[in-house]
């Protein structure tokens, strides 16, 4: 079982309710797990080896995709946090490289939450 998620191109009305009609219909052709592995390789490369992939949700559009979070996994704690989203093409099993702007937030948010996570490896004295 995997989730699937429609974008949405149109405005949102100025009055009243939305009224939506989703349905896609497409072939994809890189499992989910096939994803996630490809988002793993490419977090333990370029961001942590602590970070790891979570549950892909298929982008049903034009181009399809899977998208991937981020976790952050630490001793102890387990997952710790979501630092963002690695996504996989869904046709090719190529990975969208996210801008390096991207990358240097996951990783300074990684560090934040691991700093404020563990404990001090100081000794008293």
């Amino acid at each position: 079982m995997f989730q699937i998620m429609v974008e949405h191109t149109g405005e949102w009305p100025e009055k009243g309710p939305m009224q939506l009609n989703a349905q896609w219909h497409g072939e994809i052709r890189i499992a989910p797990e096939i994803a996630r592995r490809k988002a793993a390789s490419f977090l333990a490369g370029h961001v942590s080896m602590m970070v790891l992939p979570g549950e892909p949700v298929l982008v049903a559009g034009a181009s399809p995709l899977w998208r991937v979070p981020a976790q952050l996994y630490l001793p102890g704690i387990g997952e710790a946090a979501t630092l963002g989203d690695i996504d996989v093409d869904a046709m090719t099993g190529a990975v969208i490289e996210p801008a390096q702007a991207a990358i240097l937030k996951m990783q300074s948010r990684a560090h934040e939450f691991a700093a404020y996570l563990t404990p001090s490896t100081t000794t008293p004295g």
